[in-house]
């Protein structure tokens, strides 16, 4: 659209309404950067909405921003950031190494072909299943079919429900096994008879 209204204000120009191509190229100069301005307050806005905040505050970096960083400082402003906006493949790419490099379990969610290096160096890589390409489906280790980031807390609180019964289970059947095998064992070994039947452990 930038493009077009820059080439209708040329062309006014080249037939000589000078007026009103000073009125389109004034126009789309202004919105050009009126929309810059707000995209740059957008990420910590939505950041806030959604509560993302750490220490009451949201600390949002650019793509541009996180070029300039050498690895240390990535890897503090990883820590401390909560939005990265506007962010080539080989930066989110960086972030994931840097978050790694300090032992954190790193997820990656992607839909298209610029987040394959992501979504393949992260733990866990997610890839959305409707409007994701089929490259990024390949690389990743979990598909979001409905495509929904809720679905994504949904599956962690029921992963961790899971994993609590399993340690539950554990705890019991760990206990009264390791004591049934240790009394066959011990009676094995003294050559008496067998306290326990397979039948009574069944």
């Amino acid at each position: 659209m930038l493009y077009i209204l820059i080439a209708a204000g040329a062309t006014k120009a080249i037939i000589g309404e000078f007026v009103n191509a000073a009125v389109i190229w004034g126009v789309t100069t202004t919105n050009a950067l009126i929309g810059y301005v707000q995209e740059s307050k957008a990420e910590g806005a939505i950041a806030s909405r959604m509560g993302t905040n750490k220490n009451g505050a949201v600390k949002a970096f650019t793509g541009a921003q996180i070029a300039k960083m050498d690895q240390r400082e990535l890897a503090a402003v990883a820590e401390e950031g909560v939005v990265f906006a506007r962010v080539a493949p080989k930066q989110k790419l960086r972030l994931v190494e840097v978050l790694q490099s300090r032992g954190e379990i790193v997820a990656m969610t992607g839909d298209g072909v610029n987040d394959v290096p992501a979504l393949k160096q992260a733990d866990i890589g997610i890839a959305m299943g409707g409007a994701g390409t089929e490259v990024a489906k390949e690389a990743a280790d979990m598909l979001l079919t409905d495509d929904n980031f809720a679905s994504i807390a949904a599956a962690v609180k029921e992963g961790r429900a899971v994993y609590k019964n399993i340690v539950k289970a554990m705890c019991f059947i760990l206990p009264v096994n390791g004591g049934e095998s240790m009394t066959i064992l011990l009676s094995t070994l003294l050559a008496r008879d067998l306290p326990i039947l397979s039948l009574q452990i069944l």
